[in-house]
């Protein structure tokens, strides 16, 4: 394998995508490379929130700054891999592929719900669709079934 530089990581927090982390962050320590983790939101509804919450949460800043938090809480930085978090609003693939680029990322880690048959149809594979307009190489994880996870 080529030695990557700057690895991507998108997640949308999932657990399948906790999986593609340790993977990224094992890629990273191993090279020596920057990872960066990118989490794509679309904004929330305004159903969800309160009219206080909508006032900062709609807010580019606002929501930005509280899925950041978010990220890091859930994927917190190895003391030993440089670790970057972004957040950007869109569309996943065409999001996903332009922060490459602007990174000149090397390599991206990215899970893959393992969907099938209608639900892959209907939803589409995000996975698959980064795949097709990433402009490095894409390594695509899948969680490993919960009886071989080793506790």
């Amino acid at each position: 394998m080529f030695p990557p530089h700057v690895i991507l990581h998108p997640t949308d927090l999932a657990e399948s995508s906790r999986h593609a982390f340790q993977t990224a962050v094992d890629l990273a320590r191993h090279h020596h490379a920057r990872l960066v983790l990118l989490l794509v939101a679309h904004p929330p509804r305004l159903g969800e929130l309160s009219y206080a919450e909508a006032a900062t949460e709609l807010q580019p800043e606002g929501l930005f700054r509280r899925l950041g938090l978010e990220m890091r809480q859930a994927l917190p930085a190895p003391p030993d891999v440089p670790l970057e978090y972004l957040v950007r609003q869109g569309s996943p693939a065409p999001e996903v592929a332009a922060v490459a680029r602007e990174l000149g990322a090397d390599l991206i880690v990215i899970a893959t719900h393992g969907r099938t048959g209608l639900n892959r149809l209907l939803l589409g594979s995000t996975a698959e669709q980064i795949l097709r307009q990433a402009p490095c190489a894409v390594l695509i994880t899948k969680a490993p079934p919960a009886d071989k996870v080793r506790g």
